[in-house]
């Protein structure tokens, strides 16, 4: 009887207490004996995506922290093959001429003094003999000078005579090899005003503008024939926007067909096509093994200058739903959520990105699975 009377003030108060603490606005939580805590829920979507030591380990997932590396930008773009400018050679008469026999054709490889074709002209024929007839001079002359036979004037002359003829020849296209022949043999009816154009260069015919018994008419100095080209060296031309063509250095790579070549850039265009809006960037390749040839289609790798920045592997840059580029941080609780970058350009198999901060805890392997089981809970909360 004892206890119950004194429990009967102490529950009294008990509840007076409890009433004077609901009406403040307090919440009361009554927990039973050995009650266990309420397990934490997971995050939403919007906060990321948790995944078990398990389900990284089975995806192939890497966390790193990323800091500046120095990375050189890649330019990729399509090229063109074309023929070494400053090795080819183009090759045609001086005069008006006739075809009369083609030794060459597109597609021959011609070695350096080979005959390409034979012409015939008008004005080569009065050419030919008046030096043969001034080389015959000369010599009556010399052997009279040398016995003082003949005053020195005239001897003066006939000197002059014959190195204007041999000027002539010259300007006409012939070599001093050919010029030295028609010396020694002289003239015959059938070979007078005949002349054989010959290959400056070794390489290969790359054009044969012309046909058998065409006349070659020049309107203007000079009418190419033929176009000899060494194939041993090629140019590959690409454009690109004016912004990426300041980025460019002097290094690249050509890649056509498995095989892939280094180049060096030779030309980074500054004029800006008024068709296109694009720069020329032209770039020389060694080809040795006459892998590329003229009017091949190849694509391009530009290095640019390297420069410590932030990049991550290119794989891990994924787009959002919403088209926004981002890559997925590792939080606070080990949450894994998409974060928005910028990408600046590629670097080989990174991209280089703004908008993060040194040090953040990125996915750099397995990016893909992260975002396919972020998409799944989002799912899951729709429903």
């Amino acid at each position: 009887m004892k206890t119950l009377l004194h429990a009967v003030p102490y529950g009294r108060a008990l509840a007076t207490a409890l009433g004077f603490a609901i009406l403040a606005g307090a919440t009361v939580i009554f927990l039973r004996p050995n009650t266990p805590a309420p397990a934490p829920e997971p995050p939403s979507a919007s906060e990321g995506v948790l995944l078990s030591p398990e389900q990284k380990q089975a995806a192939g997932i890497k966390i790193s922290a990323i800091t500046p590396q120095v990375v050189a930008q890649v330019i990729r773009a399509p090229g063109e093959v074309k023929a070494d400018g400053y090795s080819s050679k183009i090759v045609g008469p001086r005069i008006t001429a006739t075809v009369v026999t083609r030794h060459a054709r597109l597609g021959d490889v011609v070695h350096q003094g080979q005959p390409l074709v034979t012409l015939y002209s008008q004005a080569m024929a009065e050419a030919q003999s008046g030096f043969v007839l001034a080389e015959r001079d000369l010599a009556r002359y010399t052997r009279l000078h040398e016995s003082s036979a003949i005053a020195p004037k005239d001897y003066d002359q006939a000197v002059s005579k014959r190195q204007e003829l041999y000027g002539r020849l010259l300007s006409f296209g012939l070599t001093q090899g050919q010029i030295a022949a028609l010396s020694k043999r002289g003239l015959s009816n059938a070979s007078i005003g005949q002349f054989d154009l010959l290959a400056p260069i070794s390489g290969t015919v790359s054009k044969d503008d012309f046909r058998d018994g065409e006349v070659i008419v020049l309107e203007q100095e000079g009418r190419p024939l033929f176009e000899i080209t060494d194939p041993k060296t090629v140019w590959v031309e690409a454009r690109l926007s004016p912004a990426l063509a300041k980025a460019i250095g002097s290094e690249a790579r050509v890649t056509a067909g498995g095989i892939s070549k280094p180049a060096k850039i030779v030309q980074g265009g500054t004029a800006v096509d008024e068709a296109t809006r694009t720069v020329l960037v032209r770039l020389e390749v060694q080809n040795a093994d006459l892998a590329l040839r003229p009017g091949q289609f190849v694509d391009v790798e530009i290095f640019g200058d390297a420069a410590p920045a932030l990049s991550v592997p290119s794989d891990a840059v994924l787009r959002d739903p919403a088209g926004a580029w981002v890559v997925y941080i590792e939080g606070k609780g080990g949450a894994l959520s998409p974060h928005k970058v910028i990408p600046r350009y590629s670097a080989g198999a990174r991209t280089v990105i703004d908008g993060i901060a040194p040090g953040t805890l990125v996915v750099t392997s397995g990016a893909f699975f992260v975002q396919s089981e972020a998409q799944k809970s989002s799912f899951a909360e729709e429903d």
